[in-house]
């Protein structure tokens, strides 16, 4: 699956969590949590469903590697 695809999901993963998101505004490499103003119960949400949609499991252990949209899609790319 390409990145750009990835990419994609998780914006639409975030929009449900944050509907007030404009996807052409958003920093790559920024803190997920800041940018999206989410807190840790809507950054837990985001995990699950990334979990369910792509049958990824994300330790806890790993939230750290996650935390900007850059890591997150590569971190996806690695899993699938």
């Amino acid at each position: 699956m390409a990145n750009v695809d990835i990419l994609t999901d998780v914006y639409n993963i975030l929009k449900t969590i944050a509907p007030e998101i404009d996807p052409s505004t958003i920093d790559p490499v920024a803190d997920i949590r800041y940018e999206f103003e989410i807190d840790s119960m809507d950054f837990l949400r985001m995990v699950v469903d990334i979990n369910e949609l792509y049958g990824i499991e994300i330790p806890e252990a790993d939230y750290g590697k996650i935390g900007t949209l850059d890591h997150l899609v590569n971190y996806i790319q690695e899993a699938l």
